[in-house]
């Protein structure tokens, strides 16, 4: 039997990861308020298309976005990878066709 060091990079990564979950009707721009005290969702910019979340600290990494119908459980494809490009937003684009109730999980980490 041999041992395998951990990668201690990933290993890091997920210690330092926060997730996020957001209950939000694409359709009405709805967005949750179950969300951590330090994360706000921009109800402005729920569209079919886009969600942003504000982070009340700056986000050096986004490492997964998961979006799924509340009901049924069936993901979507997100057609873009999280964008950071403002240090405390978490914006994703997605394909939200025909997704009204939907949970959208994002796990990130702050710098």
């Amino acid at each position: 039997m041999s041992y395998q060091a951990k990668n201690s990079e990933i290993h890091a990564r997920q210690l330092d990861a926060q997730s996020v979950i957001l209950t939000a009707d694409l359709e009405t721009g709805d967005g949750s308020t179950n969300l951590p005290s330090n994360v706000s969702v921009d109800n402005s910019t729920i569209e079919t298309t886009l969600v942003t979340l504000n982070v009340g600290e700056v986000v050096s990494k986004c490492f997964k976005a998961t979006v799924r119908n509340r009901d049924t459980g069936a993901n979507t494809v997100i057609a873009a990878a999280p964008d950071l490009s403002v240090a405390n937003h978490i914006s994703i684009t997605l394909d939200a066709t025909g997704l009204t109730d939907v949970v959208i999980e994002i796990v990130y980490a702050v710098a």
